[in-house]
């Protein structure tokens, strides 16, 4: 905002109402609608004021009295100050001064105008006593002096005057002496009035009796005429005859002025002919020259001087000006239709098209000369880039970009090039800036000649980038761009054409069609990103498929390389979906808004994870290397062979766990933190989890299925090997049997695997293992159909010695199993005899088993890791 006004000088400093004043101070205005109040103390000069920079302004001043302050308003400074002031004085038109004012010379009338001016002026009473009112701030009661004096005024130019009206009201605070002196002064003022009329007399005595003397003639005329008959019959003649013979003679002047006026043009002309003959040679060289400025002002001056002459040669001369004239009008117009020059060439062509008096709107015919122009452009763009595309062969047989790119990169720079060219163009004739009155009725006209080039060059766009949504099948391509960095690209050269719409201000109307194209191809961009993704993820499989982290997840489960890589190409995607698709420039729509988007981000985030279970399944249930063709090799170059198909099993559904469990939630933070809809975000990972969830249990039953049946498998060909009979055992036992020692070992196997890959996953895999060696063991034990008491007593040893080795593991189902085989066996004669047997061999087995039985004396926990 501006400073606020100051007043520092006023000329003249003090007048009556009606006083011209210059008023000089800073900050004045910057033009004359800037400032929108002038005051001099109340009265409000504003429409009076005019302003000539923004240090000075002149106006006329009011009817305030007294020393007023000027205050000056304006928009862009607000109420100013005041350093100086202005007295305002009363000035009163008596009978015998002079007026500026003219009066109508109406008798009953007079006085009544006298008021009324006295009255719109507000002169008020003249100071006839001389006595200064100044700081009278009290004025008497009017309705007092009414009350006193009714019927009667205090007006001096009232019929009903009272003085002691007149003395109240404007004289009640006066001493006595001064109105003496007021009285004094009074006198001297009428005695010097009557003195001025008398000096008037005695200067122009002669005059005064030269009139007396007429009026005295005419007096002793009147009189012999009157004596016979009526004067005024005679005077009428004497008038009519008096008129008729000055008319005669006023006529006759008249005449002999138009012929000396005639023959002064004919002079003059003959001055100036050599001008007019030689133009026509004039209008050829400067048209050679494109002085075209020259032509203009040497035909307007011929057409000034000739155009209505009745010469027969300057007629002739004129016609053969008009034809080149004529010549040059179709040469601007012709090149005007050309519109490969500037913006500005096109408005000086204009100006002088306009300047040649040529017919019709030219400024119409530019505008719609450009517009045609503008939709040829455009669409040889696409045919140009169509037809490479047809014969399959590079643009420019350099450039690595597909056509599809190339086009739309053209024919957004052939926009943003031509198009604002039309636009300005029809502002400035709508605006009058074309040298020519505008035919505002074709406003809309114009309107849809805007909108219908804005609508043919996203039908365009919209055929090349997104051919199944275009409204007119002439401009789909047959090929679809399918590579998210040139849809990048691609996108990147619309929001830059439509922001440049919007900086030249077209309608919301015009724009609503680009805006809408933007939308669709961000939608498009994104779904194009996400189905690549989708195509990298499936590639994931050979990539380091097997190689362990080197630290463990939160959840205490490994996970191999492969899903860090997953996690990365998600979280690069998303990232370059928000700089690229998902922020939206002004007045855009927001991608992430739309109904129908929050419905398909659901889709592509289930998708997305889903695609990655898909290829852990792959790698569980396929053989890599058969579709590989080779084994996979380390950074080194030396091959790396293919985990077998129980350790591949393992690390897949590690993997699944801790996607399921720990990435999960933070793929739902990298895509809420980056723009994506939490809700629909997490709607996605929802089912995919429950996909997860099937994939884990499926990898587990198949994983266990090729773990523990071979073990479940052996133990009954173990327990019977060389023959061995239970009815057949007649000694007591002196050491635990070779299949369970088999049996812990085998369990010791396992457990160092699923330890090296997954820790907290050893005692799902144990129990479920135990309970199968539990059910075997329970099988075995009830088929057997006799058992000696000796035979008894080993398999009671055997039973004892692998529970309490696998005891952290034994769950419900294990301890009714174990409980069962226990039941089958025969009693024993001597049950404590029995017992102390089974006890010493167990000290035995412990001694013996010692290192094999700390693997399962403490389960592992989530805090044996945390160091890591």
């Amino acid at each position: 905002m501006a400073p606020p006004p100051v007043v520092t000088g006023i000329s003249p400093k003090e007048g009556p109402p009606g006083t011209k004043v210059t008023v000089r101070g800073e900050n004045l205005g910057t033009s004359q609608q800037d400032v929108v109040g002038v005051m001099i103390g109340e009265w409000d000069s504003t429409l009076t004021a005019e302003w000539h920079s923004p240090n000075k302004i002149v106006l006329l001043s009011g009817t305030s009295r007294g020393h007023c302050d000027v205050i000056i308003t304006t928009a862009s400074g607000g109420v100013g100050s005041c350093t100086v002031k202005f007295r305002g004085v009363d000035q009163v038109v008596g009978h015998l001064k002079e007026s500026s004012v003219w009066l109508r010379d109406f008798g009953q009338e007079r006085e009544e105008i006298l008021q009324e001016l006295v009255s719109t002026h507000n002169l008020g009473q003249e100071d006839v006593l001389g006595i200064s009112m100044e700081g009278y701030e009290v004025r008497y009661p009017e309705d007092e002096l009414e009350e006193m004096f009714p019927g009667r005024s205090g007006s001096l130019f009232s019929e009903q005057f009272h003085p002691a009206w007149f003395l109240l009201e404007n004289h009640h605070q006066s001493g006595y002496d001064d109105l003496r002196a007021g009285l004094s002064f009074l006198r001297r003022k009428v005695n010097a009035e009557k003195e001025g009329q008398l000096t008037f007399l005695k200067d122009h005595a002669g005059l005064v009796i030269d009139q007396l003397d007429a009026l005295s003639e005419m007096r002793q005329l009147f009189k012999k005429h009157t004596s016979s008959h009526d004067p005024m019959v005679t005077m009428d003649q004497a008038i009519n005859a008096s008129k008729a013979e000055a008319d005669k003679l006023f006529q006759d002047v008249l005449r002999r002025k138009d012929r000396a006026d005639s023959t002064r043009s004919a002079l003059a002309v003959l001055q100036r002919y050599r001008f007019l003959f030689y133009l026509p040679v004039n209008i050829e060289r400067n048209m050679r020259r494109r002085e075209f400025d020259v032509i203009i002002n040497d035909y307007a001056k011929a057409r000034g001087l000739f155009a209505d002459s009745e010469v027969q040669v300057f007629k002739q001369v004129m016609a053969v000006v008009e034809t080149k004239i004529a010549n040059l009008r179709d040469i601007l117009k012709a090149k005007l239709k050309e519109v490969n020059g500037s913006f500005e060439e096109q408005r000086q062509i204009i100006r002088y098209l306009v300047s040649l008096d040529t017919t019709g709107d030219v400024g119409w015919e530019c505008i719609l000369s450009e517009h045609a122009f503008i939709r040829k452009v455009l669409t040889s763009c696409r045919q140009q880039y169509a037809g490479v595309t047809a014969a399959g062969g590079a643009v420019d047989g350099q450039t690595s970009a597909p056509p599809i790119v190339l086009f739309i990169e053209d024919v957004a720079d052939r926009m943003t090039g031509k198009f604002p060219g039309l636009f300005k163009l029809g502002q400035c004739y709508f605006q009058g800036e074309l040298h020519a009155a505008p035919d505002t009725a074709r406003k809309p006209d114009f309107k849809r000649l805007v909108s219908g080039v804005v609508e043919l060059w996203c039908a365009l766009v919209r055929g090349a980038l997104l051919p199944h949504t275009a409204d007119s099948p002439e401009y789909a391509w047959s090929d679809s761009l399918r590579e998210p960095v040139w849809l990048q690209a691609c996108l990147r050269e619309v929001t830059a054409t439509y922001g440049s719409l919007q900086t030249l201000g077209v309608s919301a109307d015009a724009l609503d069609e680009v805006s809408q194209l933007v939308f669709d191809l961000r939608k498009h961009c994104l779904m194009t990103m996400f189905r690549r993704t989708m195509e990298s993820v499936r590639q994931l499989v050979g990539r380091d498929a097997w190689a362990l982290e080197p630290t463990l997840d939160a959840s205490g489960y490994g996970y191999t390389r492969l899903l860090t890589q997953f996690v990365s190409v998600v979280t690069d995607v998303v990232g370059q979906a928000e700089e690229q698709v998902l922020t939206g420039g002004p007045q855009e729509s927001a991608l992430m808004e739309n109904d129908t988007v929050r419905k398909d981000v659901v889709v592509l985030v289930y998708n997305l994870v889903a695609t990655f279970a898909q290829v852990l399944e792959r790698l569980a249930f396929e053989d890599t290397e058969s579709e590989d063709g080779e084994d996979s090799e380390e950074p080194g170059g030396a091959a790396r062979e293919s985990p077998s198909v129980e350790h591949r099993l393992l690390l897949v559904l590690s993997n699944c766990h801790v996607l399921r469990v720990s990435r999960a939630p933070q793929l739902e933070r990298v895509f809420t933190s980056h723009g994506f809809p939490a809700s629909e975000v997490r709607q996605g990972l929802q089912k995919v989890t429950d996909v997860l969830s099937d994939l884990e249990q499926k990898l587990f039953e198949a994983y266990m299925e090729e773990k523990a049946d071979p073990i479940l498998g052996i133990i009954e060909m173990s327990m019977y090997q060389g023959k061995f009979d239970w009815s057949a055992v007649l000694q007591p036992p002196t050491d635990v049997r070779g299949y369970v020692k088999e049996v812990i070992m085998n369990c010791i196997g396992v457990h160092a695997e699923v330890y090296y890959v997954s820790p907290l996953l050893v005692r799902r895999v144990l129990c479920n293992l135990v309970e199968g060696v539990a059910e075997e063991l329970s099988r075995l034990m009830t088929s057997v159909a006799r058992m000696t008491p000796a035979g008894g007593q080993q398999a009671r040893l055997d039973l004892a010695a692998l529970q309490e080795t696998l005891q952290l593991y034994i769950t419900e189902s294990a301890r009714v199993s174990f409980v069962e085989a226990s039941e089958s066996l025969p009693n024993h004669q001597d049950p404590a005899g029995d017992k102390r047997l089974v006890e010493d061999l167990l000290k035995k087995f412990r001694s013996n088993m010692r290192l094999q039985m700390m693997c399962f004396t403490r389960e592992p926990t989530l805090e044996d890791f945390s160091s890591d």
